[in-house]
């Protein structure tokens, strides 16, 4: 019986384990900011496309879901290897009530998802009590 060997077979690449370490092993990079008139927040997401994260809102936080999915394949000689990884990271950044989430914006470039949430008129919630 012949016995074939294939060096490095089963071994994932460098590019490979760095990839899965990147998404997979660490949250995202957060700053939430805010001036008068809006907050922002922006999140580091290196590698998504848009298609690859999910906002949504509720009682006061702002959620942040993102997912990859990445496949490479290696031709060599007469044998592939293909792999394949998969990772999630889910962030929910305390807002407060006080923004307009109907006029919400999101946009992702470059890595950077930059949110921004415009506030709403301020209220004066001082009110004088009678004394009697």
């Amino acid at each position: 019986m012949k016995t074939l060997s294939f060096p490095g077979f089963g071994k994932r690449s460098a590019a490979a384990r760095r990839s899965t370490r990147e998404v997979i092993e660490t949250q995202p990079s957060l700053e939430v900011s805010e001036t008068e008139n809006e907050v922002t927040v922006r999140l580091e997401a290196p590698g998504l496309s848009e298609k690859d994260l999910q906002l949504s809102y509720s009682e006061g936080f702002l959620h942040v879901k993102g997912e990859k999915k990445e496949e490479s394949e290696d031709r060599k000689r007469d044998f592939i290897v293909r792999e394949s990884w998969y990772g999630v990271f889910s962030r929910s950044v305390p807002i407060g009530t006080g923004v307009d989430w109907e006029k919400a914006k999101a946009e992702y470039r470059h890595g950077i998802l930059k949110v921004i949430l415009p506030k709403l008129p301020a209220k004066e919630n001082r009110k004088n009590i009678p004394v009697s």
